[in-house]
């Protein structure tokens, strides 16, 4: 009987759903669950189970159960494991991103740190574990600037600082330094260490944001480009709306974005995976935002219905340790994605409207809610969305007019602190 090769999958928070991760992988192995025990993850185990089979990281046996399935390849699509994953392939003898690699893809600071020794941009950076090292950070990178946790996804606890007063007030909320007692507080969440870094004043792009994503594979140290994917503008702090294919940017700028790309993943020391690279457009040329070393949100989805390419097999391939060169996608439409941010302050989902009209639009392929109706949830800045958008356009335009007329179709019911209040999709995220 011919062998069956079998993918650990390390699963928590993820750029993908376990159902994809599962249709993408199950032509290529069997596959096993690799579980980080976590809130989002726990009330998914029985789900998990039902799919594939499932290990829980942490246990004492955990290594010993997933070396006895003799696996074959290691993968994983969520940010918060890609280190985790890093050392359970070496612990398995399995090719994925060195661990060093690992730490610089995940560490915002040691990531920002390495890129500007070796040229790839300009951005200055300064680590803040403590509130007494923020004059420091200041003076060495100069305001106005971003801070953000060194580990962290979806824009959370991400703001742009203006002053060093203002700054100084959200360390001591991010790092719990500040007593509870002096209300309110300007940030919600406990962070360990915080990295502020230089503001890049991105060029005018409207009507679209000033930062684009590059979607790379790396095969055996060879790296090929998929796509450079459009971005919508985002409200603020940094709040990601959606994205779109192809980018709208001239012949120049795509290759500039290109070239600065690939020298950030070579700067990285990245030998093989997908990868997701944001890159700010600003008047001086483009810089780097971040390399993320794992598949981008939703661009699984983005690349399946645009041209029916399945970037999760891709990446069990890679995993595998097959050869896989892939050329640029052809795109001769533009597809889309677009999600209702949620409010920033805390609230109840009462009732969502115009839903049904919405999903019998033409040109709009699917719709679906990602909160329920009687949800509650807290205050964030963070990157937290009502439901998830998806259609296709004939160009740039024309996709802006659709949006329009969805997006004002679109509106939701919510009880906030104030009252009981009904916004349409376009105040919440592109008004």
């Amino acid at each position: 009987m011919p062998h069956t090769p079998r993918i650990v999958v390390v699963y928590d928070l993820s750029a993908a759903s376990p159902v994809d991760i599962v249709s993408g992988l199950q032509p290529l192995a069997d596959i096993t669950f690799a579980v980080n025990p976590s809130p989002f993850t726990l009330p998914l185990l029985p789900h998990l189970e039902e799919l594939a089979d499932v290990v829980m990281l942490g246990e004492p046996d955990s290594l010993q159960l997933l070396k006895a399935s003799s696996p074959d390849a290691v993968v994983t699509f969520s940010d918060r494991v890609v280190r985790a994953t890093a050392q359970l392939a070496e612990e398995l003898g399995l090719p994925y991103h060195s661990r060093a690699c690992a730490q610089l893809l995940t560490d915002k600071y040691l990531q920002r740190k390495r890129l500007f020794e070796q040229g790839v941009g300009t951005t200055r950076s300064a680590l803040v574990a403590k509130a007494s090292q923020l004059s420091e950070a200041v003076r060495r990178v100069g305001l106005p600037a971003v801070l953000k946790p060194v580990h962290g996804e979806a824009s959370r606890n991400t703001y742009k600082i203006e002053d060093e007063a203002t700054a100084r007030l959200l360390v001591e909320d991010l790092l719990r330094e500040r007593n509870p007692a002096d209300e309110p507080p300007l940030a919600a969440g406990t962070e360990t260490e915080l990295v502020l870094e230089s503001f890049i004043p991105g060029k005018e792009t409207a009507p679209f944001a000033d930062y684009v994503s590059v979607e790379s594979v790396v095969s055996h140290g060879a790296v090929s480009h998929l796509a450079v994917t459009g971005k919508f503008r985002q409200p603020p702090p940094f709040r990601e709306v959606g994205q779109f294919w192809p980018a709208l940017l001239d012949p120049g700028s795509k290759a500039d974005v290109i070239d600065l790309t690939d020298r950030a993943i070579a700067a990285l020391g990245v030998r093989t995976g997908v990868l997701h690279t944001e890159i700010k457009l600003s008047e001086h040329g483009p810089e780097v935002i971040e390399v993320n070393g794992r598949l981008g949100g939703m661009i699984d989805k983005l690349c399946s219905t645009a041209t029916g390419v399945n970037l999760i097999e891709a990446a069990g391939r890679l995993a595998l340790g097959e050869h896989l060169a892939m050329a640029e996608l052809a795109l001769d439409s533009v597809t889309f994605q677009h999600c209702t941010l949620t409010p920033t302050e805390g609230f109840r989902l009462e009732r969502v409207h115009g839903a049904g009209t919405v999903r019998r639009t033409l040109g709009i392929s699917a719709y679906r809610a990602r909160v329920g109706a009687g949800k509650e949830l807290g205050a964030s800045v963070g990157t937290r969305y009502l439901d998830y958008l998806c259609g296709t356009a004939p160009d740039h335009e024309a996709m802006l007019e659709l949006l329009d007329r969805v997006l004002h179709e679109l509106s939701f019911t919510f009880t906030l602190a104030s009252g009981r209040t009904t916004l349409t999709a376009w105040d919440l995220t592109a008004g």
